[in-house]
Parts: C-alpha cells; structure tokens; sequence
C-alpha cells in the first residue's frame, strides 16, 4: 500500500484526479481505496490533497509581495480566502504572518 500511497501523491502533484480515475491507477474501487488510504495514512484522501498542496505552496507563498490569489490558483485553492484559511488551519498562522517569521 505504500507504493499506492506514493503515487497518490505524486499524481495528487501533478494533476487532480477524481477518485475513480485515482482508484483505477491502483486497482482498487474508490470506496475501497478511500478506507484503506484513510485507515494506513489516518487521513482522507482529500485532507492528504490538501496537505501535499499547501506544502507545495509554501516556497512561494513565503516571498516577499507574493500574491496569494495567483497562488491559490495555481495550486486548486477556490480563491485567496479558502487558501489562506487552509493555510492556517493547517500551518497554525496565515501567509503573511508566515513570512514575518525569521529565517535563519
């Protein structure tokens, strides 16, 4: 299941594949895959997504003058609100807060 999990990621990355699609790929129906990848990870495959995209985002998110609409675009956020509310949720402090922190 590890090397499933792997490319979940890896294709979660690059594109965003409905859950048919995405449990196609492994050979396992989308209920079964859901069950297992949230029983092995502790996670949905939606809060996994999200995770993988958040992280993705973090380099540029952190620059100077970034602009987080584009960001959020660019990485499947529905708007600069939904990310920056994601972001904190799941990073504990907002972007811009984020790039205050000293770096060392």
């Amino acid at each position: 299941f590890e090397e499933d999990q792997k490319f979940v990621g890896r294709t979660f990355i690059a594109v965003s594949p409905a859950l048919a699609e995405l449990g196609a790929a492994v050979h396992y129906s989308p209920y079964c895959l859901a069950r297992m990848f949230r029983r092995h990870t502790g996670s949905t495959i939606s809060a996994y997504r999200r995770h993988l995209s958040l992280r993705a985002s973090v380099p540029r998110a952190l620059r100077p003058g970034a602009d987080l609409a584009r960001i959020a675009a660019d990485h499947g956020f529905s708007s600069h609100s939904h990310y920056t509310a994601a972001f904190r949720k799941h990073f504990g402090c907002t972007p811009t807060q984020a790039r205050q922190v000293p770096r060392t």
